[in-house]
């Protein structure tokens, strides 16, 4: 019975662990413009000039790149952001060469980071950029190499760390939509406006619905490319039957996979929880397409396949 009951335990800690700190986006910029994550966000050109293109990323690998900004287009998230349950925050990102322009703006749910012509960054989660948390450090961050950015947010106070050190913080109330709004979308080396365009690189940029610990922060930082599940090609799984009525089967299933997700057309999530076996229940569905996706610990997207429910 002990061992019954510390199983139980675990398994309701692991869930909970899984749906407590969510992975929003995800972009590795793998020649790509996909959002890795299970929300499937990807991002789309925006605005006018040269467009976003893509270079060499932090690693010498020929998989690794980045996107490079020329002052020209940035780039949109296809899907809104909806804020209004957050009570905290969380952006990674690796940056090189940025001057004077958007690194990311949160239009109309209140975030932002931005790179001056000092090679300082500021970011702000309470809705404006006048009071900003502005680097304090003696990286000049704009020489030419790579470096790791954290901006965020515990409802109260806003920490930016620069290449896995806490470099500054400050009070800062979240700020949080009062509800979902169509046009709360991630904007990328431009803003909504079509103002203040990058010059530079941004590779690897992960946004959460909460913080995150040292530890993680150290991981992202020490080792961005230690985990398989980063820059690799997200792997394809068969569903059968296809179309489903009740329940399906999935193949081939990753031997890292942890959770799945299923999301709708629009890329809202339907539901989410942890894999114990290969056989899914789909009743609660209605009739429609989908996308199944298959998520490793992080909570990494690692195979995906398509779902026709009767």
């Amino acid at each position: 019975m002990k061992n019954y009951w510390a199983l139980l335990t675990v398994f309701f800690l692991f869930s909970f662990a899984v749906k407590s700190q969510n992975l929003i986006v995800d972009y590795p910029f793998v020649g790509n413009l996909i959002d890795s994550s299970a929300n499937s966000n990807n991002l789309v050109q925006y605005g006018n000039g040269s467009d976003v293109t893509f270079s060499q990323g932090i690693t010498s690998a020929s998989l690794d790149s980045s996107a490079f900004f020329q002052e020209g287009k940035g780039l949109e998230s296809t899907f809104a952001i909806d804020n209004s349950n957050w009570t905290r925050t969380a952006i990674s990102c690796w940056i090189k060469s940025c001057v004077d322009g958007t690194i990311l703006q949160g239009a109309y749910f209140g975030a932002g980071i931005f790179a001056d012509a000092n090679g300082k960054v500021s970011v702000f989660f309470d809705g404006s950029s006048t009071n900003a948390l502005a680097n304090t450090s003696a990286t000049n961050l704009n020489d030419g190499t790579w470096h790791h950015i954290i901006a965020q947010n515990n409802g109260t106070t806003t920490q930016l760390y620069i290449d896995g050190t806490l470099d500054g913080s400050q009070a800062e109330n979240l700020y949080t939509l009062s509800s979902a709004r169509p046009d709360a979308k991630i904007y990328l080396g431009i803003s909504l406006a079509l103002l203040t365009q990058l010059d530079g690189y941004i590779d690897n940029l992960r946004m959460y619905d909460d913080t995150l610990s040292q530890s993680q922060i150290n991981n992202l930082y020490n080792a961005p490319f230690a985990s398989i599940n980063e820059k690799r090609a997200i792997q394809k799984v068969i569903t059968y039957p296809n179309p489903a009525n009740s329940t399906i089967t999935i193949s081939d299933l990753p031997k890292d996979a942890q959770s799945f997700s299923i999301t709708d057309i629009t890329g809202k999530i339907v539901t989410q929880n942890i894999i114990t076996g290969t056989v899914f229940d789909i009743i609660y569905l209605t009739s429609g397409l989908y996308m199944i996706n298959i998520l490793s610990e992080d909570n990494i997207v690692i195979a995906r396949g398509k779902l026709i429910k009767k």
